[in-house]
């Protein structure tokens, strides 16, 4: 049987099926500012799963984190989700 490459759990860009402290970092980001409410059910659990894409989903981020959304939430400066949106 032919190998199957591992998913991409460390590293940019962070996709559904992503684990690890990057997620978990960017998880805690998100709920420092936006509050537990948007990950409610897991909370920052270091795992991309379904609730996370859904909070993506509901900031307009779309569905991966690229390191340079990854820097804007988690160097403390607000992002600016227009920006973001643009270059996506």
């Amino acid at each position: 049987p032919k190998q199957t490459e591992p998913k991409n759990t460390m590293g940019f860009p962070m996709i559904k099926g992503s684990k690890g402290e990057l997620v978990k970092t960017f998880q805690e980001a998100l709920i420092s500012k936006h509050g537990k409410s948007i990950l409610p059910k897991y909370g920052a659990d270091g795992d991309f799963g379904s609730e996370m894409l859904a909070a993506l989903k509901k900031l307009g981020l779309g569905e991966t984190i690229t390191e340079t959304t990854f820097n804007l939430y988690t160097k403390g400066a607000s992002p600016d989700h227009k920006k973001i949106a643009e270059g996506l």
